[in-house]
């Protein structure tokens, strides 16, 4: 009787691996297929909505890591009155009347949002590779552990998954680079007047700033009247790139 018993036992442990009786029918087999794959399409978005290896590690990749990489980025570079001066000096605005040539200022804004490109295609693609290892481990979670049974299935769904996630990478990406070109393109008028608005408003009032955080009107520390001038220009620069640089990573 023991070894019956035992027998028995064995089996059951047997039978329940290999789990439930497979549908006998094509309409059951479908039904079947349709189940597990909304189980796991549940189970992947559970996994994306918290937890460390889905929603946290995105939303460090916005947080911490692009912020990180716009932070190292040469912004300098871009609005160091040397350069303010070569560029102004060199550009041929529209109006070239005025004490600011506009095509110096889209040069200067352009040279500095160019430098966004590259962090926000690392972003994207950070976060497809998230996504990706995403699918791998739902597929071996236990609250798929039904698929592990079908092979087929479990590989057709992880190829069907790495190919609509490339699909979405590679738009993300284009989305972004038009993007930053819009942004690059669509210089307007209203955000000079916020310029003004905010040089105007007395020290300590809500307003535009540069990129660093200092109020947009440059001090009176010494230097030549042209020096004063170019710092100004630097300051606007610097004020549009923390503002598309704030859009970016709120989008």
């Amino acid at each position: 009787q023991q070894t019956i018993n035992k027998g028995v036992q064995d089996m059951q442990k047997e039978l329940k691996a290999l789990g439930p009786m497979t549908a006998n029918n094509r309409g059951a087999m479908v039904h079947e297929i349709l189940s597990m794959c909304r189980e796991f399409d549940s189970s992947y978005a559970t996994m994306l909505d918290g937890g460390k290896g889905g929603g946290e590690a995105i939303l460090d990749v916005f947080e911490g890591k692009l912020t990180k990489h716009i932070r190292e980025l040469p912004f300098k570079q871009v609005y160091s009155l040397s350069n303010i001066k070569k560029v102004i000096n060199e550009a041929d605005g529209y109006q070239p009347h005025l004490i600011a040539p506009e095509m110096g200022y889209r040069r200067l804004i352009e040279a500095g949002l160019k430098l966004l490109k590259d962090p926000s295609v690392i972003c994207v693609e950070e976060v497809y590779l998230i996504l990706q290892q995403l699918v791998q481990t739902v597929l071996g979670s236990k609250d798929c552990e039904g698929l592990s049974r079908y092979s087929l299935l479990s590989t057709e769904i992880l190829a069907q998954s790495g190919l609509a996630l490339e699909r979405m990478r590679d738009e993300a990406k284009s989305m972004v680079m038009t993007m930053v070109d819009m942004e690059a393109s669509y210089l307007t008028a209203e955000f000079f007047r916020e310029i003004l608005r905010a040089q105007d408003a007395e020290e300590g009032m809500q307003g535009l700033k540069t990129f660093s955080g200092r109020n947009i009107k440059p001090g009176s520390d010494g230097g030549t009247s042209e020096d004063l001038h170019m710092k100004q220009i630097a300051n606007h620069v610097s004020a549009y790139l923390g503002v598309v640089c704030n859009q970016l990573k709120a989008t």
